[in-house]
């Protein structure tokens, strides 16, 4: 231990006396560990660590799919049939996002909530930090009106947990009574502030099976069953539903998937691209350090020389060497760790929306220890060759060089390392070069629309606030008719979608078809819409006409279809006076105009439902009669800069109904922004790590060449003096410095060739091969080479030749 010690206080001084490049040498490691810390935080929290509740392992999500819609939320009397017949699950339970107003005793506002079945929160197995959870007579229709608070809620509208409990809250415009608080370390998806019984909101139409209203089942395997022997008891259960309700199940089946690999399977693969840019930036920045632990050695072969004369043995030298690395190793480490503390704020302030929720971005131990790791690892990557190198010095070969010199050896190996390096950079330039590419082609994309002038907003009417259609109605028409009469206003429309946000998807057919068996249905997404819509959103109308005020339920019932659904479906001519149909054939309605595609689903993300159609929202129907959407998009296009028309928007909303809250107010610029949140989250990262690799890559290759030239100062004076150039002298040395670069360059277009293969089926709209990004990297790292291979270059051909022989 003494030893060791010793040892530790030797390297210490020794970095001392070098102030310039210890700082050097840290600064390097500190970036390239701090990344690779930040980085794993979240990988960690993602992917490794286990989801946040008692036995995760044993939880599930179920999904339902047909052969003709492979995925598909869960239908409510499905999901009580499972909770009957199954038999491999403690429980099941089912969730449902839903956006709700609160009013009465506090402001009106909008707030995300969860419509859960009683079972739920046992299922998860999370006990209420106060109070208790939902009861199963509450879970009825007709049950008594309670709601679960999340904390955060709790005290910002009651101070607190236990004063929650008992109060009254207006949901919906229904009282309900707190029975609950859940602890503000329950984190989950959508980030619900409160939850509701959910078999009080299943009546009507959406809970009619084969409906499918964006619920989510959730069960917990019996322990010691496999979720093989739970997903055969699912498909067994609903292989039998599927008989015994032919018209609405037939080849309707439910899909288990672990719970953990569901929420995680949208940032699956960019965590792990991130990962391996950062390990490659680690790669690089041991690869610098070790260039420069060579240069060091070499400065130090005739001390390593001496030590060995006076009886210390090769093992001691070599004790010593590494001790030293790995104490610059862990000085790095902890101040890499300082940047990544600073980094993983920095990263929870902006994380995308597909992160998921239960993700707490934190350095804890397991990060800690990762960190210790990444820096002893680093420590031998850099120090382990440079100090086997050093330690088997000679005397006589360091006495007799009088200088301590560059050895061939050790040259090679820092062209080795220079070489390795720029590979390496070009990999991750080329990475990012190529995803940026494709975020710069979505973000032009034509969505189908022009949404630049365009300010949305979302309201939601109780029924309990207007019972009856035509109220709605009214208080919609009145709200669109002052809308327009502002003077920053061009056109308003109501609807139930929004481009990008998503739509709903239900089956068709066109009027050539027969009715198709349930397994080869074909479905298109659709929305409701008024008349206002296409101007206010600026679709482009192709042939026929949009929706006008006549279009109610006192004129036969038409529809909108876009180009996608008229070409592969009324192929031969124009599709406007033909039919869209309903799979069954119950509705028909004829066909009025055809619109370009629009991008329903986000810019980057996979259409469920390849067609689209509009429906008149003054046409809109169910079982019951005529009906108006009571939760609804506002579009508004306005005449100068949208976001400057919020205030005025919503005062006018106050005006007619002040309780009525606006919500997801957001121009349609930052609803596209949003869509690409992810993808730009991991090109954003990525780019900054193939900036910090092309800057270690380009100093490592000018530091090669400054020592090199600092080597040959006798050479290239006795050159000078026997008549050799300047520019001689500058080509030689730039020569070889972008040879050396051509090297690396040419094995990491390899490296790259393979990478931009696996990024193609990661990123969205990456190319498998980008001959620009390509060409225009390597024209870009050579110009770097140049640059720094002619820093060097510059002082060779400032040489004195008579004062460098003098020298010598």
């Amino acid at each position: 231990m003494d030893a060791l010690l010793n040892d530790i206080r030797i390297a210490l001084r020794l970095l001392r006396r070098r102030p310039s490049w210890t700082a050097a040498v840290l600064a390097t490691l500190a970036l390239a560990i701090g990344a690779n810390t930040a980085l794993f935080s979240i990988l960690d929290a993602a992917l490794l660590r286990p989801l946040p509740f008692p036995e995760p392992e044993r939880l599930v999500l179920i999904h339902e799919a047909s052969p003709s819609f492979p995925e598909m939320s869960v239908s409510y009397p499905d999901s009580v049939d499972w909770r009957q017949r199954t038999r491999s699950f403690v429980d099941v339970a089912v969730s449902r996002g839903v956006d709700v107003n609160l009013t009465g005793s506090v402001s009106p506002q909008r707030v995300h909530a969860n419509q859960v079945s009683a079972s739920y929160f046992g299922v998860l197995g999370i006990r209420p930090l106060a109070g208790r959870t939902f009861e199963e007579a509450e879970d009825r229709v007709g049950g008594a009106p309670v709601v679960v608070l999340a904390e955060g809620l709790a005290r910002r509208l009651f101070g607190g947990a236990g004063s929650a409990l008992g109060q009254s809250l207006t949901v919906n415009a229904v009282t309900a009574t707190v029975v609950g608080v859940m602890p503000a370390s329950f984190r989950i998806e959508g980030r619900p502030e409160l939850w509701l019984p959910i078999a009080p909101a299943m009546q009507g139409s959406i809970a009619v099976r084969g409906n499918h209203p964006g619920i989510t089942g959730i069960a917990r395997l019996k322990p010691g069953v496999s979720f093989g022997e739970g997903r055969a008891d699912l498909e067994a259960v609903g292989r039998a539903l599927s008989d015994e309700y032919p018209g609405e199940n037939r080849s309707v089946l439910p899909v288990p998937v672990p719970m953990q690999q569901r929420l995680t399977q949208d940032v699956h693969g960019a965590l792990w691209l991130l990962m391996g840019a950062v390990v490659l930036v680690l790669l690089i920045a041991a690869a610098n350090v070790g260039s420069l632990m060579l240069a060091r050695g070499t400065g130090r072969m005739r001390e390593m020389a001496i030590r060995a004369a006076i009886g210390a043995g090769r093992m001691r030298l070599l004790r010593q060497l590494l001790v030293e690395s790995v104490v610059l190793g862990l000085l790095g480490g902890a101040l890499g760790l300082v940047l990544a503390m600073v980094g993983v704020r920095i990263l929870d302030a902006h994380r995308p929306e597909s992160l998921p929720e239960f993700v707490a971005l934190d350095v804890d131990g397991r990060v800690l220890a990762f960190t210790l790791v990444a820096s002893l690892v680093c420590a031998l990557l850099f120090g382990l060759l440079p100090a086997l190198v050093a330690s088997r010095t000679e005397l006589h070969d360091a006495m007799r060089e009088g200088d301590p010199r560059m050895s061939g050896g050790q040259h090679r190996l820092r062209v080795f390392l220079v070489v390795g390096e720029v590979a390496l950079a070009l990999i991750l330039v080329v990475a990012a070069g190529v995803t940026s590419r494709a975020l710069a082609s979505l973000l032009r994309l034509d969505g189908g629309f022009d949404g630049r002038p365009v300010l949305t907003f979302r309201l939601s009417i109780p029924e309990s606030r207007r019972r009856a259609p035509d109220e709605v109605r009214t208080f919609l028409d009145r709200l669109v008719t002052e809308l327009r009469a502002l003077p920053s206003v061009e056109e308003v429309s109501t609807s139930t979608l929004l481009p990008i946000d998503g739509p709903w998807e239900t089956p068709f057919r066109s009027d050539t078809q027969a009715q198709l068996p349930n397994e080869k249905m074909q479905f298109a997404a659709y929305g409701y819409a008024s008349p206002g819509y296409a101007k206010a959103l600026g679709l482009r109308l192709l042939d026929g006409r949009w929706f006008e005020q006549t279009d109610d339920l006192t004129r036969p019932e038409v529809v909108v279809i876009d180009d996608a659904l008229a070409r592969d479906f009324y192929p031969g001519g124009s599709a406007v006076g033909r039919r869209l149909l309903s799979n069954d054939g119950k509705q028909s309605r004829e066909i009025i105009g055809v619109v370009h595609h629009v991008a329903a689903y986000g810019l980057a993300s996979p259409e469920a439902a390849h067609h689209q159609f509009y429906l008149p929202v003054a046409q809109m129907k169910d079982r019951e009669g005529p009906q108006v959407p009571r939760s609804v998009s506002i579009a508004v296009r306005t005449r100068g800069r949208p976001e400057l028309a919020t205030a005025p928007v919503v005062r006018t909303v106050a005006s007619i109904d002040p309780e009525l809250p606006v919500y997801e107010v957001r121009t349609m610029e930052q609803v596209m922004g949003e869509s690409l949140d992810a993808q730009r989250f991991a090109t954003t990262q990525l780019s900054l790590f193939a900036l910090l690799a092309l800057v270690l890559a380009v100093v490592g290759l000018y530091a090669l060449l400054s020592y090199t030239v600092a080597e040959r100062t006798r050479e290239i004076g006795i050159r000078m003096a026997l008549g050799a150039t300047p520019s001689v002298v500058l080509r030689s040395v730039v020569g070889r410095g972008l040879a050396w670069a051509s090297i690396g360059l040419v094995v990491g277009t390899a490296g790259a060739l393979l990478t931009n293969r696996l990024l193609v089926g990661i990123v969205s709209g990456v190319r498998a091969a980008d001959p620009v990004v390509f060409v225009a990297t390597l024209l870009g790292l050579l110009a770097f080479a140049a640059l720094a291979s002619w820093l060097p270059a510059r002082r060779a051909v400032r040489v004195d030749a008579a004062e460098s022989l003098r020298a010598e």
